[in-house]
């Protein structure tokens, strides 16, 4: 009789090894899979690693994609525009110019947000027609 008891003890002790090398061989493959996703989607969004450092290149060429939350840094930044451009273009002086975001800028001044995102979209549109016509 000890033998039968050993035996299934020896038994369950084997299923539970068994079932917990399962779970960690589980959980490698849902890690491993998680990893190659991120690596897809940095790979997807120009992230890239350089001199340990990350440096988002951002290939945005459209100013439709321009929004109201965007700061005046951004937008100089994404579209490469030189940093006193837009308010030379729009005629303003700006306070806290470039770290405001268009939303702000014309709730500020009482201006219509779309007709002024808009304006914007006009200025870079315009800024990347003479720079292509160079």
């Amino acid at each position: 009789m000890p033998s039968v008891i050993q035996f299934f003890k020896e038994k369950k002790k084997l299923v539970s090894t068994s079932l917990l090398v399962l779970v960690f061989i589980g959980l490698l493959l849902l890690f491993g899979f998680l990893l190659f996703r991120s690596f897809l989607l940095v790979r997807h969004s120009n992230l890239s690693v350089r001199s340990g450092a990350l440096h988002h290149q951002v290939l945005v060429t459209d100013p439709n994609y321009i929004e109201g939350w965007m700061t005046f840094r951004y937008i100089n930044t994404i579209f490469k525009l030189p940093e006193n451009y837009l308010p030379h273009y729009l005629q303003v002086t700006i306070a806290r110019y470039p770290n405001l975001t268009l939303d702000s800028y014309s709730k500020s001044y009482h201006l219509d947000k779309l007709v002024f995102t808009e304006k914007i979209r006009q200025a870079v549109r315009d800024y990347i027609q003479t720079q292509s016509s160079k």
